[in-house]
Protein backbone atom coordinates (compact mmCIF):
# COMPACT_ATOMS: atom_id res chain seq x y z
CA UNK A 1 0.00 0.00 0.00
CA UNK A 2 1.08 3.60 -0.62
CA UNK A 3 0.89 6.60 1.76
CA UNK A 4 -2.59 7.33 0.75
CA UNK A 5 -3.97 3.59 0.37
CA UNK A 6 -2.95 3.09 4.05
CA UNK A 7 -5.32 6.26 4.95
CA UNK A 8 -7.95 5.27 2.62
CA UNK A 9 -7.80 1.60 4.66
CA UNK A 10 -7.71 3.60 8.25
CA UNK A 11 -11.00 5.11 6.97
CA UNK A 12 -12.70 1.68 6.53
CA UNK A 13 -11.99 0.30 9.19
CA UNK A 14 -13.44 2.88 11.04
CA UNK A 15 -16.54 2.75 9.25
CA UNK A 16 -16.16 -1.17 10.01
CA UNK A 17 -15.74 -0.60 13.42
CA UNK A 18 -18.40 2.13 13.50
CA UNK A 19 -21.17 -0.29 11.68
CA UNK A 20 -20.29 -3.42 14.04
CA UNK A 21 -20.70 -1.38 17.39
CA UNK A 22 -24.33 -0.28 16.53
CA UNK A 23 -26.23 -3.38 14.76
CA UNK A 24 -25.40 -2.17 11.12
CA UNK A 25 -24.89 -4.94 8.47
CA UNK A 26 -21.80 -4.31 5.91
CA UNK A 27 -20.12 -5.64 3.11
CA UNK A 28 -17.22 -4.76 1.34
CA UNK A 29 -18.72 -4.09 -2.24
CA UNK A 30 -18.15 -3.35 -6.21
CA UNK A 31 -14.34 -3.26 -7.08
CA UNK A 32 -13.06 -3.57 -3.49
CA UNK A 33 -14.90 -6.94 -3.11
CA UNK A 34 -14.05 -8.12 -6.48
CA UNK A 35 -10.14 -6.99 -5.76
CA UNK A 36 -10.14 -8.67 -2.24
CA UNK A 37 -12.26 -12.02 -3.65
CA UNK A 38 -8.75 -12.05 -5.81
CA UNK A 39 -6.07 -10.75 -3.29
CA UNK A 40 -5.38 -7.30 -4.46
CA UNK A 41 -7.73 -5.40 -1.91
CA UNK A 42 -5.71 -1.95 -3.18
CA UNK A 43 -4.74 -2.45 -6.39
CA UNK A 44 -1.72 -0.44 -7.96
CA UNK A 45 -2.23 3.02 -7.02
CA UNK A 46 -6.24 3.18 -7.26
CA UNK A 47 -7.60 5.11 -4.23
CA UNK A 48 -11.78 4.01 -4.09
CA UNK A 49 -13.03 1.76 -1.82
CA UNK A 50 -16.38 0.85 -0.92
CA UNK A 51 -18.78 -0.59 1.77
CA UNK A 52 -22.46 -1.09 1.03
CA UNK A 53 -24.98 -1.59 4.15
CA UNK A 54 -28.58 -1.48 3.99
CA UNK A 55 -30.97 1.42 2.99
CA UNK A 56 -33.09 0.83 6.37
CA UNK A 57 -30.16 1.23 8.28
CA UNK A 58 -28.56 4.97 6.77
CA UNK A 59 -29.90 7.04 9.17
CA UNK A 60 -29.01 4.94 12.10
CA UNK A 61 -25.66 4.63 10.74
CA UNK A 62 -25.60 8.40 10.56
CA UNK A 63 -26.57 8.84 13.66
CA UNK A 64 -23.64 6.63 14.71
CA UNK A 65 -20.94 8.72 13.03
CA UNK A 66 -22.33 11.83 14.60
CA UNK A 67 -21.63 10.18 18.03
CA UNK A 68 -18.61 8.42 17.38
CA UNK A 69 -16.57 12.26 17.53
CA UNK A 70 -13.98 11.01 15.47
CA UNK A 71 -11.40 14.16 14.47
CA UNK A 72 -11.44 15.41 10.99
CA UNK A 73 -13.93 13.31 10.09
CA UNK A 74 -17.12 14.09 8.35
CA UNK A 75 -19.98 12.08 6.60
CA UNK A 76 -21.95 13.89 3.19
CA UNK A 77 -24.75 12.89 1.51
CA UNK A 78 -27.90 14.70 0.78
CA UNK A 79 -28.81 14.79 4.47
CA UNK A 80 -25.92 17.55 4.41
CA UNK A 81 -25.36 18.96 1.20
CA UNK A 82 -28.57 19.90 -1.57
CA UNK A 83 -26.20 19.46 -4.30
CA UNK A 84 -24.77 15.54 -3.33
CA UNK A 85 -25.24 13.71 -6.54
CA UNK A 86 -26.53 10.39 -5.19
CA UNK A 87 -28.40 8.24 -2.80
CA UNK A 88 -25.08 7.52 -0.68
CA UNK A 89 -22.75 8.39 2.07
CA UNK A 90 -19.08 9.77 1.43
CA UNK A 91 -16.81 9.10 4.72
CA UNK A 92 -14.08 11.53 4.27
CA UNK A 93 -10.94 12.45 6.11
CA UNK A 94 -11.10 16.42 6.10
CA UNK A 95 -7.17 16.75 7.02
CA UNK A 96 -6.45 15.61 3.24
CA UNK A 97 -7.38 17.42 -0.34
CA UNK A 98 -8.38 15.28 -2.85
CA UNK A 99 -9.37 15.86 -6.83
CA UNK A 100 -10.32 14.04 -9.34
CA UNK A 101 -9.23 15.90 -12.64
CA UNK A 102 -11.50 14.37 -15.26
CA UNK A 103 -14.66 14.37 -12.88
CA UNK A 104 -17.66 16.71 -12.03
CA UNK A 105 -17.74 17.07 -8.17
CA UNK A 106 -20.86 18.49 -6.12
CA UNK A 107 -19.33 17.06 -2.83
CA UNK A 108 -18.52 19.77 -0.29
CA UNK A 109 -15.39 18.06 1.34
CA UNK A 110 -12.56 17.11 -1.32
CA UNK A 111 -10.50 14.37 1.22
CA UNK A 112 -9.66 11.08 0.51
CA UNK A 113 -12.96 9.10 1.11
CA UNK A 114 -14.60 5.71 1.46
CA UNK A 115 -18.08 5.54 0.20
CA UNK A 116 -21.03 3.92 1.96
CA UNK A 117 -23.81 2.75 -0.65
CA UNK A 118 -26.92 1.87 -0.12
CA UNK A 119 -28.56 -1.83 -0.65
CA UNK A 120 -32.23 -0.90 -1.81
CA UNK A 121 -34.91 -3.61 -1.28
CA UNK A 122 -37.73 -3.59 -3.45
CA UNK A 123 -41.21 -3.86 -2.49
CA UNK A 124 -44.41 -4.97 -4.49
CA UNK A 125 -45.68 -1.50 -4.49
CA UNK A 126 -44.92 -0.74 -7.97
CA UNK A 127 -46.03 3.35 -7.74
CA UNK A 128 -43.85 3.52 -4.41
CA UNK A 129 -40.76 1.87 -7.01
CA UNK A 130 -41.94 4.56 -9.76
CA UNK A 131 -41.69 7.14 -7.08
CA UNK A 132 -38.49 6.01 -6.05
CA UNK A 133 -37.26 6.13 -9.45
CA UNK A 134 -38.31 9.79 -10.31
CA UNK A 135 -36.79 10.77 -7.32
CA UNK A 136 -33.31 9.60 -7.75
CA UNK A 137 -33.58 10.18 -11.45
CA UNK A 138 -33.97 14.00 -11.08
CA UNK A 139 -33.01 14.98 -7.58
CA UNK A 140 -30.10 12.71 -7.68
CA UNK A 141 -29.04 12.31 -11.50
CA UNK A 142 -28.52 8.72 -10.93
CA UNK A 143 -28.70 6.18 -13.99
CA UNK A 144 -32.21 4.41 -12.80
CA UNK A 145 -33.49 1.06 -13.27
CA UNK A 146 -36.71 2.42 -14.33
CA UNK A 147 -38.08 1.32 -17.98
CA UNK A 148 -37.03 3.67 -20.72
CA UNK A 149 -40.89 3.46 -21.54
CA UNK A 150 -41.73 4.99 -18.48
CA UNK A 151 -40.96 8.62 -19.39
CA UNK A 152 -40.82 11.03 -16.36
CA UNK A 153 -43.23 13.85 -17.49
CA UNK A 154 -41.47 17.85 -17.84
CA UNK A 155 -44.15 19.10 -15.32
CA UNK A 156 -42.91 17.42 -12.58
CA UNK A 157 -39.34 17.21 -13.22
CA UNK A 158 -39.85 20.82 -12.61
CA UNK A 159 -41.48 20.79 -9.87
CA UNK A 160 -38.76 18.60 -8.31
CA UNK A 161 -36.06 20.46 -9.76
CA UNK A 162 -37.85 24.34 -8.87
CA UNK A 163 -38.39 22.10 -4.73
CA UNK A 164 -34.79 21.37 -4.97
CA UNK A 165 -33.75 25.08 -5.58
CA UNK A 166 -35.94 26.96 -3.38
CA UNK A 167 -36.19 24.23 -0.53
CA UNK A 168 -31.97 23.31 -0.39
CA UNK A 169 -30.90 20.99 2.45
CA UNK A 170 -34.26 20.94 4.08
CA UNK A 171 -35.91 19.43 0.72
CA UNK A 172 -32.58 17.26 0.22
CA UNK A 173 -33.25 15.70 3.58
CA UNK A 174 -36.60 15.19 3.02
CA UNK A 175 -35.29 13.54 -0.56
CA UNK A 176 -32.98 11.03 1.73
CA UNK A 177 -35.36 10.07 4.24
CA UNK A 178 -38.33 9.03 1.57
CA UNK A 179 -35.61 7.28 -0.11
CA UNK A 180 -34.99 5.64 3.12
CA UNK A 181 -38.81 4.43 3.52
CA UNK A 182 -39.16 3.36 0.05
CA UNK A 183 -36.21 1.44 -0.06
CA UNK A 184 -36.91 -0.36 3.34
CA UNK A 185 -40.27 -1.19 3.70
CA UNK A 186 -41.24 -4.78 4.38
CA UNK A 187 -38.40 -6.11 3.83
CA UNK A 188 -38.71 -7.17 0.53
CA UNK A 189 -36.50 -9.89 -0.76
CA UNK A 190 -35.70 -8.71 -4.38
CA UNK A 191 -32.58 -6.40 -4.16
CA UNK A 192 -31.40 -3.57 -6.19
CA UNK A 193 -27.69 -4.51 -6.55
CA UNK A 194 -25.03 -1.43 -8.56
CA UNK A 195 -22.99 -2.61 -10.69
CA UNK A 196 -19.44 -1.48 -11.60
CA UNK A 197 -20.77 0.37 -14.48
CA UNK A 198 -23.11 2.50 -11.59
CA UNK A 199 -26.46 0.39 -13.38
CA UNK A 200 -29.13 -1.45 -11.17
CA UNK A 201 -29.76 -5.10 -11.38
CA UNK A 202 -32.51 -6.60 -9.78
CA UNK A 203 -31.84 -9.76 -8.45
CA UNK A 204 -33.81 -12.62 -5.64
CA UNK A 205 -29.77 -12.84 -4.27
CA UNK A 206 -29.75 -13.66 -0.37
CA UNK A 207 -26.99 -11.06 -0.07
CA UNK A 208 -26.64 -11.99 3.92
CA UNK A 209 -26.74 -15.18 3.38
CA UNK A 210 -24.00 -16.10 1.39
CA UNK A 211 -20.91 -14.15 2.78
CA UNK A 212 -17.27 -15.12 3.22
CA UNK A 213 -14.68 -13.24 5.59
CA UNK A 214 -11.47 -11.87 4.16
CA UNK A 215 -8.68 -10.59 6.34
CA UNK A 216 -6.20 -7.67 5.44
CA UNK A 217 -3.63 -5.94 7.66
CA UNK A 218 -4.79 -7.81 10.98
CA UNK A 219 -8.85 -6.57 10.31
CA UNK A 220 -11.47 -9.62 8.75
CA UNK A 221 -13.93 -7.94 6.39
CA UNK A 222 -17.26 -9.26 4.37
CA UNK A 223 -17.56 -9.78 0.64
CA UNK A 224 -20.24 -11.68 -0.78
CA UNK A 225 -19.89 -15.36 -2.74
CA UNK A 226 -19.36 -15.50 -6.52
CA UNK A 227 -23.16 -15.14 -6.96
CA UNK A 228 -22.80 -11.64 -6.56
CA UNK A 229 -19.63 -11.05 -9.18
CA UNK A 230 -21.70 -13.45 -11.53
CA UNK A 231 -24.37 -10.65 -10.78
CA UNK A 232 -23.04 -7.35 -10.90
CA UNK A 233 -19.82 -8.16 -13.13
CA UNK A 234 -20.23 -11.25 -15.56
CA UNK A 235 -19.55 -14.87 -15.48
CA UNK A 236 -16.06 -14.32 -16.98
CA UNK A 237 -15.39 -11.39 -14.43
CA UNK A 238 -12.33 -13.14 -13.06
CA UNK A 239 -10.36 -12.82 -16.23
CA UNK A 240 -11.19 -9.07 -16.36
CA UNK A 241 -9.78 -7.78 -13.67
CA UNK A 242 -7.38 -5.24 -15.35
CA UNK A 243 -9.58 -4.37 -17.87
CA UNK A 244 -12.62 -3.57 -15.21
CA UNK A 245 -10.44 -2.08 -12.22
CA UNK A 246 -8.18 0.40 -15.09
CA UNK A 247 -11.50 1.12 -16.82
CA UNK A 248 -12.32 3.23 -13.65
CA UNK A 249 -9.20 5.17 -13.77
CA UNK A 250 -9.15 8.56 -13.85
CA UNK A 251 -6.51 11.74 -13.25
CA UNK A 252 -6.36 12.33 -9.51
CA UNK A 253 -4.32 15.50 -7.76
CA UNK A 254 -3.30 15.09 -4.06
CA UNK A 255 -2.31 18.33 -2.49
CA UNK A 256 0.45 17.64 -0.61
CA UNK A 257 1.75 19.86 2.59
CA UNK A 258 4.88 21.95 2.22
CA UNK A 259 6.98 21.15 5.53
CA UNK A 260 6.21 16.76 5.07
CA UNK A 261 5.77 16.03 1.15
CA UNK A 262 6.39 12.33 2.10
CA UNK A 263 3.41 11.71 4.68
CA UNK A 264 0.81 14.72 5.08
CA UNK A 265 -1.65 15.98 2.57
CA UNK A 266 -3.18 19.20 3.46
CA UNK A 267 -6.49 20.03 4.35
CA UNK A 268 -8.84 22.08 2.25
CA UNK A 269 -9.80 24.41 4.34
CA UNK A 270 -6.20 24.93 4.59
CA UNK A 271 -6.04 25.01 0.72
CA UNK A 272 -8.72 27.58 0.31
CA UNK A 273 -6.47 30.22 2.85
CA UNK A 274 -3.66 29.63 1.07
CA UNK A 275 -4.99 30.23 -2.47
CA UNK A 276 -6.72 33.60 -0.79
CA UNK A 277 -3.02 35.11 0.77
CA UNK A 278 -1.56 34.26 -2.12
CA UNK A 279 -4.06 36.69 -4.15
CA UNK A 280 -3.94 39.27 -1.77
CA UNK A 281 -0.10 39.64 -2.57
Amino acid sequence: MNTYQKKIWTLAREVMDICDKNGVKWFVSGRSAMRACLSQLFYKSFLDFEITIEAGDALKFADAVKEAKIPDRSLESLLTNSNFPGFYFKYVDESTTLYRLNEGDATQNRGLFVTIQLLRRVNDNSSSMLQAGEVEKIICQSTYHMDEEKKIGLLRKFSYKIKKSLGGTIFSKKVFNLLVDLYSKDKASELLLKNIWDEYILTDMDIWGSMQIKEFNGRGFYIPQEEYFNITIGKDWKQYIDEIVLEGKCATMIIEGANNIASSVISYRELIISCSQQKKV
